[in-house]
């Protein structure tokens, strides 16, 4: 019994990193994404604005 314990635990181990480097990955994504679409906005605002404006 002990030892089928220690064979469950160790698949479930190497997913729940799996899944770790997962949503990792993709916070960065979001905050690339986030920032990259800020830096648009941004360009964006001066391009609106007369160069006396700035």
């Amino acid at each position: 019994m002990e030892k089928l314990e220690e064979t469950m635990k160790e698949p479930n181990h190497k997913t729940h990193k799996f899944f770790f480097q997962i949503s990792t990955a993709r916070q960065l994504l979001t905050i690339v994404l986030w920032a990259w679409d800020h830096e648009n906005m941004y360009a964006k605002d001066i391009e609106s604005k007369s160069p006396d404006q700035l």
